[in-house]
């Protein structure tokens, strides 16, 4: 008869149980190390997926966070298209506020590209319940209630799975781009996987430009022009105002209560960006009164920049964007501005988060 040896096998649950422990102790553990902060002004060259097909709101959110991270809370955030991007430096305008008033305050320029008054809607209520600034400072111009630009680029901002998980629209994508650090820099890994080495560098992060702001110091080329004219022409010819982003528009100061405060900033243009509209500077006034009526009636106030020649002819970078001149100018001027509302106790600023720097 053969030998037999009595073998005890453990249950196949059993070690589907370990392996699984192992596998979230794993995951916990990488979860601890992309949060430790001496990784992450290096581990942020990736930028953190949210899920976005708006690679440049991803990328400003995450300028953002990692100012959160190292200076504490903002008390500012300039919200607006690219052309707050390209025109406010907030170092200037924190300068400005801080030598005629003596106060300290921390501010970031999140102007994301192509941002219609309808997506600024969506995000604005978001950027107030996550980030607490007390001043919200919204940029805005004419294009940004065409119908060009609400549809494509809305939807493009609703889309982004942080920020329905943001809206209270819970998924588990949503959960994880919101909560986990593996999960995102791993989309994110993928995606520059997929990317031809000449695309990685415009998906890197530069911590230079940690207040969000771009500047620009070379002048666009000649194609630039050509392509802004078509796009425009679209826009304006003739110009509309669609009704969603007057509610853009509305949502946006609709974020002002005992502890935020809310002002519009119509973001300067060159002369020449009048030849965009069909009926000249005609159309471009009918943005103008539009929003200053719907911001009478709500009493916010609106810093309108057309019936000044605010920025010399050295200070654009195209017809409606400003260089880093024109930048500095713009920002000198909101800086001003925005003190003398505090001298006539308009605006101010609790010295909490400041004290905390």
């Amino acid at each position: 008869m053969p030998d037999r040896t009595l073998q005890i096998k453990r249950p196949i649950g059993h070690t589907l149980s370990i392996s699984l422990v192992m596998l979230l102790l794993m995951f916990a553990g990488l979860e601890a190390v992309l949060r430790v902060e001496f990784l992450q002004p290096r581990l942020i060259q990736l930028v953190p997926s949210l899920g976005s097909r708006h690679h440049q709101l991803e990328l400003q959110l995450a300028r953002l966070d990692y100012l959160v991270a190292r200076e504490g809370p903002v008390d500012c955030i300039f919200l607006g298209s690219s052309l707050v991007w390209l025109g406010y430096d907030p170092d200037i305008f924190e300068e400005v506020v801080q030598q005629e008033t003596g106060q300290k305050i921390n501010c970031f320029n999140l102007g994301i590209e192509a941002l219609p008054a309808s997506a600024a809607g969506v995000l604005a209520p978001i950027i107030v319940a996550k980030y607490h600034p007390q001043l919200l400072i919204y940029g805005t111009s004419a294009r940004d209630f065409a119908p060009g630009m609400a549809d494509e680029e809305t939807q493009v901002i609703l889309d982004t799975p942080w920020v329905q998980q943001q809206a209270g629209n819970w998924t588990l994508r949503g959960w994880l781009y919101t909560n986990s650090y593996v999960f995102r820099y791993a989309v994110q890994i993928n995606n520059f996987l997929k990317l031809d080495p000449a695309s990685w560098r415009e998906m890197a992060y530069s911590p230079q430009d940690l207040n969000g702001f771009l500047p620009k110091t070379r002048p666009p080329q000649e194609i630039h022009f050509q392509v802004a004219a078509k796009v425009a022409a679209q826009w304006f010819q003739p110009y509309q105002i669609k009704p969603e982003n007057i509610q853009g528009l509305q949502q946006v100061i609709a974020q002002r209560n005992d502890s935020v405060q809310v002002i519009v900033v119509e973001m300067p243009v060159q002369q020449s960006y009048y030849d965009y509209f069909e009926n000249g500077k005609e159309d471009y006034d009918r943005f103008a009164d539009e929003v200053s009526h719907v911001l009478a009636a709500e009493g916010t106030p609106f810093l309108q920049t057309s019936p000044l020649s605010l920025i010399p002819d050295e200070g654009w970078w195209d017809r409606s964007h400003m260089n880093w001149t024109g930048a500095n100018i713009f920002s000198e001027w909101l800086g001003h501005q925005i003190v003398q509302m505090m001298a006539a106790d308009n605006l101010r600023f609790s010295e909490a988060p400041t004290a905390n720097r």
